[in-house]
């Protein structure tokens, strides 16, 4: 694959990458020069835009997380009753937490603020 010249083509060409090699492999065993490779791009861009394999789990998380907040917002839209549906998004996001996190801490802090986020932004709670 040739270098990819746009910052932000080369950004999400990293995310993406992370999270094909993540799935395959595992965090753990996923080196930042894979992920570079796959995504086409020079390994030290990982470093200079998200300060390691640590900050890029955190990119590939807040991409998945603010599509769901997308389709959420959709589902919320087209709801008979918002607390309802704003009740079963929440079991929904803490169900999708559980299988994305594996195990991982970090996935699972970052889930659970993200979890208590849509709780109160859907409910008006806290």
């Amino acid at each position: 694959m040739g270098r990819i010249r746009n910052r932000a083509i080369r950004e999400e060409a990293l995310v993406a990458a992370a999270g094909r090699l993540f799935a395959s492999r595992g965090y753990e065993a996923t080196t930042t020069r894979e992920i570079a490779s796959e995504a086409g791009c020079a390994e030290g861009l990982i470093h200079r835009y998200f300060r390691g394999k640590e900050g890029l789990l955190l990119a590939l998380i807040r991409s998945h997380t603010s599509r769901e907040f997308l389709d959420m917002n959709q589902r919320l839209r087209l709801a008979p009753s918002l607390e309802e549906e704003g009740v079963q998004l929440v079991f929904a996001e803490a169900e999708e937490l559980v299988r994305f996190s594996d195990g991982n801490e970090v996935v699972k802090l970052i889930g659970s603020a993200h979890i208590r986020e849509c709780h109160h932004s859907f409910l008006g709670k806290r």
